[in-house]
C-alpha cells in the first residue's frame, strides 16, 4: 500500500502571519532558529500558519485531516498520478493509478526511472516534457504504455512542475488518463475514411 509522500518545504518564514517574528517563536520553546521540535520539518512547514500557542497534538490531528482529504482527491480520480523528483524519477504514485498500470505494490516503482517506461518517439517526448516542466513549464504527449499485465494503453501525460519556496522547480507531478478507448476510436474512424 502506497503512502503520501508531502514535499519538503524548507526552514519557516522570518515573519509568520500573525505579525511575530519566528526567531522569537523559536526562543519561547527553546529552540533558537531550529524547527519544532518532535515534527519533520517537511510536514511542519504546512502548517506555519497555525498559532504559535496551538498543542502539537491539534498540528498532528489537523495533519492527518489534510491527508485524508487529500487521499479523498486522489481516490476521486481514475487519472495515475505521479510525483516524481527532479531527476524523473517515482516518488509517489496514486492508488488509483497503480491499478490502471497494474502495479500491485508501489515498491515495485519507487525510485523507478519514470523515463524508461517510456520508448522509441514517447520516450524522446516524456523527455521533452520532463525538461519543460523541469523549466518551470508544462510538457505534455500522448504515449503507448503495456501495463504489468501486458495490456495495452494509451495515455495523454502532463507533466508540471511542483514549486518551492523559491519558486523554483522542486518536484515534478506527472498526470496520466488513459485515452485507450478514444485513440482506438480515432483509429477505427481513420480506417473506416481510407476505405472511400
Amino acid at each position: 500500500e502506497t503512502s503520501l509522500s508531502l514535499p519538503s518545504w524548507g526552514r519557516l518564514p522570518e515573519t509568520l502571519p500573525n505579525g511575530a517574528r519566528r526567531e522569537a517563536t523559536d526562543r519561547r520553546r527553546g529552540e533558537s532558529n531550529r524547527r519544532e521540535p518532535g515534527l519533520p520539518g517537511r510536514l511542519f512547514r504546512i502548517l506555519w500558519t497555525v498559532p504559535s500557542d496551538i498543542s502539537e497534538n491539534t498540528i498532528l490531528d489537523s495533519l492527518r485531516e489534510r491527508e485524508e482529504f487529500l487521499r479523498q482527491i486522489l481516490a476521486s480520480t481514475e487519472d495515475c498520478i505521479k510525483i516524481l523528483g527532479l531527476d524523473a524519477r517515482v516518488a509517489f504514485m496514486s492508488e488509483n493509478g497503480m491499478r490502471a498500470l497494474a502495479i500491485p505494490d508501489f515498491e515495485l516503482v519507487r525510485d523507478a526511472d519514470w523515463l524508461a517506461f517510456w520508448h522509441g518517439d514517447d520516450r524522446i517526448a516524456a523527455e521533452a516534457a520532463v525538461a519543460a516542466a523541469s523549466a518551470g513549464g508544462t510538457g505534455q504527449f500522448e504515449g503507448y504504455f503495456e501495463t504489468l499485465a501486458g495490456e495495452p494503453k494509451w495515455f495523454h501525460v502532463v507533466v508540471s512542475p511542483m514549486l518551492g519556496p523559491d519558486g523554483t522547480p522542486e518536484r515534478l507531478l506527472a498526470v496520466s488518463r488513459d485515452v485507450t478507448a478514444a485513440r482506438r476510436d480515432r483509429t477505427l474512424v481513420e480506417k473506416s475514411a481510407s476505405l472511400y
